[in-house]
């Protein structure tokens, strides 16, 4: 949980005490250099009687809150039984409190302690690393063929690189974003899918937006065919649609079904991008032919 909530001292936050009509000021700095000149308002921390110490239950679950420590007494059979519990109920209870308080309040787990003493590890993810297969070749002509198509000006085209970048951009900081174990790095999974569509759709369209009255015939015009259209465009706007991209659902195993499919819906948004963006080049080309030729 943040602990500047709290009144306690967290890193790179300054903690000020919530008070009506109390006015507080930054840092000074020289302008032209940016250089620290001067302090702003001073951190004021909780005192020990104002510190928030509270026990109540949470399902089965025995809570003793102090400060932005959770302290939770689970009768389990096994380490992982007590923590599957704790976190269940920690989990559900900060989901309130953000949406009573304000803000986000998230939890990491620190230790699971038996009655006598007896330690658990906490449950982790380890990544056994990052691993980068790299053609030099291949990259030399993609370097090469990235050039040729610079001077394409297009606004369907840049919308539809940005939401592609935005959606591959998500997917590589995911780990940063959020803990692995964490229910918010499951469900970034949707947002980088919705990225990935939106990305497709600026090119071929959307059903849902009245503009796209071509949204069945379009895709011809860039060499797909209708069998395409049927296995990889729909498919990916199928699963926009029903499994907790756009719309909510109360299934959890929909999340698992778009970490399942991400692979193949990023495969087929970039090509649809590629094959638009040969279209322009070839359009661009013939119309500077005719433009010679007359």
């Amino acid at each position: 949980m943040p602990a500047s909530m709290f009144g306690v001292p967290q890193d790179n936050v300054t903690v000020l005490r919530g008070k009506s009509g109390a006015n507080y000021f930054g840092n000074t700095f020289h302008s032209a250099t940016m250089t620290l000149v001067g302090y702003g308002s001073l951190p004021e921390y909780r005192t020990e009687e104002e510190a928030i110490n509270l026990s109540f239950q949470l399902g089965n679950v025995q809570v003793n809150l102090h400060d932005n420590f959770a302290f939770a007494d689970v009768f389990a059979d096994s380490a992982q039984e007590a923590y599957d519990k704790a976190i269940e109920e920690i989990s559900k209870f900060l989901q309130n409190l953000s949406l009573s308080h304000g803000g986000l309040f998230t939890y990491r787990p620190l230790i699971i302690e038996t009655d006598d003493g007896k330690i658990y590890p906490v449950p982790q993810y380890n990544s056994m690393g990052n691993v980068t297969v790299y053609n030099i070749e291949t990259l030399k002509n993609h370097i090469i063929e990235s050039q040729k198509f610079h001077n394409l000006t297009d606004q369907r085209l840049e919308r539809a690189l940005r939401y592609l970048g935005h959606a591959r951009f998500l997917f590589a900081k995911r780990m940063q974003i959020a803990d692995p174990l964490s229910e918010h790095f499951n469900m970034l999974i949707a947002s980088i899918y919705l990225n990935l569509w939106k990305a497709a759709s600026a090119v071929v369209g959307d059903p849902s937006n009245r503009e796209d009255t071509d949204y069945k015939s379009r895709y011809k015009k860039f060499g797909f065919d209708e069998e395409y259209f049927n296995t990889k465009i729909e498919k990916i706007r199928k699963l926009r649609n029903d499994y907790d991209v756009a719309h909510y659902t109360l299934d959890d195993e929909r999340i698992s079904d778009i970490e399942k499919n991400f692979g193949v819906a990023e495969a087929i948004a970039t090509e649809i991008i590629q094959r638009y963006r040969e279209y322009l080049f070839n359009q661009n080309n013939a119309s500077q032919n005719e433009g010679k030729v007359a």
